[in-house]
């Protein structure tokens, strides 16, 4: 279809909430537009509407670019990019060549837009773009100043297809999306339930919203997808609970470890602890399918344990 044009978002990290976020405030902003592939439903569902919209915009992973040639998107981004999917990828550089594709067969009409620091040897005929930074942050709600880097590239696509740059303002109603550093307190704990969480670089984005490491127990877990952990011991962090396939790595590359079996154990372990004011971070760094059909399910199981440890908090005070 010559009328719709795509905006096609790849990266290690962080994907869906991007679009999610760009999707909102098109929509806010009454630019039509549809949102599709890898976490959503696939494009072809929406093949009758393209007349009907301005955009597309897709989410891609590293596996459905692995095969695409002469693939050419009207915008195409790469968000982030770091070690991943080591356990199904060939190698670190078929996984960065596979996430290549998304801008290798543009064309002079097409638009790349990515962060200079973290991709080099740019080979496409595509106008390059590096990722502007948003001036006016103030202007957005406190709550989403951890997203900096997806408003930035937000401001960058509006840079792009000529919208003025006020309408990002419109963005702070954006609701984050579920299992992502979702908080609740009870009895004086902070419980961060943080399971879409499925690298170590999501663990430290998580990490790095936290004001006190000294009163933290990180609890990590899942399967091993042949990422170091090594960066962990770099956070002074009070315990660092691991179970399920990852603990023999999680014993040789982190100190002072705490393993166990289970989800269930883990927090179990966690909650025992005596520590005042503390905060329990359940951030897997590693994807969840030893022991859970995918994050939604292991987030779940998270929210029930703390849901169960109120109810046993309440009838304690009872006695």
């Amino acid at each position: 279809n010559e009328k719709v044009k795509t905006i096609v978002v790849t990266g290690s990290n962080g994907k869906t909430t991007f679009v999610s976020m760009l999707h909102y405030i098109f929509n806010k902003i009454n630019v039509n537009s549809i949102l599709c592939g890898n976490s959503f439903e696939p494009i072809t569902k929406y093949y009758k509407k393209f007349n009907k919209v301005d955009y597309l915009i897709i989410e891609q992973s590293s596996f459905q670019l692995h095969n695409l040639r002469l693939y050419n998107p009207f915008i195409a981004l790469i968000l982030n990019l770091q070690p991943n999917h080591l356990d199904n990828s060939y190698s670190l550089n078929s996984y960065y060549e596979n996430k290549k594709n998304i801008y290798k067969y543009q064309n002079k009409n097409n638009y790349f837009i990515y962060d200079h620091l973290l991709i080099k040897n740019i080979y496409t005929n595509a106008n390059v773009i590096d990722r502007l930074s948003y001036p006016n942050l103030d202007d957005i709600n406190i709550n989403l100043h951890k997203y900096k880097f997806n408003i930035d590239y937000i401001y960058t696509i509006f840079k792009v297809l000529g919208i003025d740059e006020i309408l990002i303002k419109k963005i702070n109603g954006f609701k984050p999306l579920k299992y992502r550093e979702e908080i609740k307190i009870k009895n004086n704990t902070i419980f961060i339930n943080d399971s879409k969480s499925t690298s170590i670089e999501s663990t430290c984005f998580a990490l790095s919203h936290i004001n006190s490491y000294k009163n933290t127990i990180l609890i990590i877990g899942g399967k091993d997808k042949r990422l170091s952990l090594d960066i962990l011991n770099d956070y002074n962090l009070k315990y660092i609970i691991c179970y399920g396939q990852i603990v023999s790595k999680a014993i040789n590359q982190i100190k002072n470890v705490i393993p166990c079996n289970t989800l269930k154990e883990a927090f179990n372990i966690a909650t025992s602890i005596k520590l005042d004011n503390k905060t329990i971070l359940f951030s897997p760094s590693t994807s969840s399918f030893d022991q859970f059909k995918n994050y939604v399910e292991r987030g779940k199981k998270f929210d029930k344990l703390v849901k169960r440890y109120w109810k046993l908090i309440k009838i304690t005070f009872l006695f």
